[in-house]
């Protein structure tokens, strides 16, 4: 779960936050109240995972190209704790452009063969800074 709350939201929290704790000590559970009041919405998942929990996700990524049209994928997950189950974007560069793939995994060990033309040259993880992840790429 990503926390998409928008930048007005998020902004509102955080000052509520400020207020309502500059003179004094505040907690983490503090601050999720204050976001979620701002927001409307339950964050416990969101600090159970984030916070309390696995931390941010690091993916290792390694590629195979199987030389029949077939790229292969294996998305590792180094973090302690549980898997990240959100989607994580790839770019798959070759020597004719990009194309963007999305994957998907359930668990902290994630394979998949993607159909492709061409050999990559370069693959990047979250190529939009979008997860606040941590990766590595190497071709296999």
């Amino acid at each position: 779960m990503l926390l998409d709350l928008g930048d007005d939201v998020f902004f509102r929290g955080i000052r509520e936050y400020y207020e309502s704790y500059k003179s004094s000590v505040a907690s983490t559970e503090d601050l999720r109240a204050a976001l979620e009041k701002a927001s409307g919405k339950d964050l416990r998942a969101f600090f159970a995972r984030w916070v309390y929990d696995s931390g941010h996700p690091q993916y290792e990524l390694k590629w195979y190209w199987l030389g029949k049209k077939e790229l292969r994928v294996v998305l590792t997950q180094t973090q302690p704790g549980n898997a990240f189950v959100d989607p994580v974007q790839i770019t798959i560069s070759t020597a004719k452009g990009k194309r963007d793939v999305v994957l998907k995994p359930a668990g902290k060990l994630f394979i998949e063969r993607i159909p492709l033309r061409e050999q990559p040259v370069k693959i990047d993880v979250d190529p939009r800074n979008t997860l606040l992840d941590e990766s590595t790429v190497k071709a296999g």
